[in-house]
């Protein structure tokens, strides 16, 4: 029976449009097996396991957080994505004029649910 096994190391690091994966033994210094991950299909996995969650709150921030951690992700303004949303180079790229009147419509809907409950 061994007393000295040797354990697993793995190195995990982002390297420009992949992540690299080396997986050696401690008791060597080349890896064992060398993978690399397209970076578009590690971030979905992880997205996609994390469960993130967006919330809009009542000092008017979005929020980003996870369903398994309390701690926010990111915050922005509502109104700094809505300047964001309907910019020259925002609007510009859009096909369907009729998007900012889907838009302003939903913002109207949103505002009178706050007023309701304001009242």
């Amino acid at each position: 029976m061994p007393t000295d096994a040797p354990t697993i190391e793995v190195a995990f690091a982002l390297a420009g449009d992949a992540y690299v994966a080396r997986i050696r033994s401690s008791a060597d210094r080349e890896p064992i097996a060398t993978l690399i991950l397209p970076r578009a299909v590690v971030d979905r996995a992880v997205l996609d396991a994390a469960h993130a969650r967006l919330e809009v709150r009542l000092d008017g921030m979005v929020a980003a957080y996870l369903d398994t951690d309390s701690r926010t992700l990111s915050s922005v303004k509502l109104s700094e994505l809505i300047a964001a949303a309907v910019s020259a180079d925002a609007l510009a790229a859009e096909d369907d004029a009729t998007l900012i009147g889907r838009l302003e419509a939903e913002l109207e809907r949103a505002l009178d649910i706050v007023r309701r409950a304001r009242a």
